[in-house]
């Protein structure tokens, strides 16, 4: 027992004993906590902790989902590699098969050129009395009368009865009626046929007696047309425009233009073959080209 200096009164100390105890107690808290093993050597804690894996040096591949333009590669690819040649020589040769035939080959075809295929000969044996030996050409009026030949006869037919029958014209009376239209109208027409030549009329059947019922007939062959007969009928109108581009192409007219400037051109080359020599029938130098 001790006694305080101060109030003089005795202070109780614990007993050793008890803290002896609680001392005992904290080592047994102690032992409890830390863990018993058993080691062959000595180590300290440090060394038996595992070190850490150091990262790879260089990353792994990336995953990378397949584009649009991968997937239209893919399927352009053929589904089977190709074998080699020597394979393909090999596997022929191991098992018998049947040669292929040779592609037929078609013969060539001589193709002829386009001035040898239009080229025909302007020498043709003449159609009609009054036509000469070139085409698309009649004899002049002094030609004719010294033959006596006076009358121009060709065939005309019906489109209601459709019978084929000769009509006939007198050469000079005909012709005088065509020459009457070219001296009173040359200047008014202009280079274009008026419309009684390019409409002509059609005439009445003298076989089943219809009305405007006849028109001349005209042959397929261009060669084997009668020009003068549908002259001096003053129906070249009943004419396409093809064959009357032929009559100028033969005649060395001028053939381009519309129906009426060509049929006109027509008209008067015609009767320049009749008189040659007439400048009536002559085109205007300021028309020609």
């Amino acid at each position: 027992m001790t006694t305080n200096p101060i109030n003089e009164e005795p202070v109780n100390e614990p007993p050793n004993d008890a803290v002896q105890q609680t001392d005992d107690d904290d080592d047994d808290d102690d032992d409890e906590k830390l863990p018993f093993s058993l080691t062959l050597g000595s180590k300290s804690y440090s060394s038996q902790i595992r070190p850490k894996t150091p990262p790879p040096e260089f990353a792994g591949p990336m995953t990378t989902w397949p584009t649009p333009a991968d997937l239209l590669a893919a399927r352009s690819m053929p589904p089977h590699p190709t074998p080699s040649p020597y394979l393909i020589s090999s596997w022929l040769n191991d098992y018998p098969h049947q040669a292929p035939n040779p592609p037929a080959i078609r013969p060539v075809r001589g193709y002829r050129s386009q001035s040898t295929a239009s080229q025909k000969s302007n020498t043709i044996s003449p159609p009609f009395p009054w036509a000469t030996n070139q085409r698309g050409e009649i004899q002049s009026l002094e030609y004719l009368e010294s033959k006596q030949i006076t009358t121009i006869t060709g065939e005309v037919q019906c489109r209601h009865c459709e019978n084929v029958y000769p009509v006939s014209y007198n050469l000079k009376e005909r012709f005088a009626e065509v020459e009457k239209i070219f001296i009173t109208r040359k200047r008014i027409m202009r280079e274009r046929a008026p419309s009684i030549w390019l409409n002509p009329e059609q005439r009445r059947c003298e076989l089943c007696g219809r009305e405007k019922a006849v028109k001349p007939v005209i042959a397929e062959r261009k060669s084997q047309i009668n020009w003068l007969f549908l002259l001096l009928g003053q129906t070249l109108g009943f004419c396409t425009l093809e064959q009357l581009k032929n009559f100028c192409k033969h005649s060395k007219s001028h053939r381009t233009g519309a129906k009426d400037r060509v049929l006109y051109l027509t008209y008067l080359g015609l009767c320049k073959m009749l008189q040659p020599k007439c400048d009536l029938f002559t085109r205007d130098n300021g028309s020609k080209r």
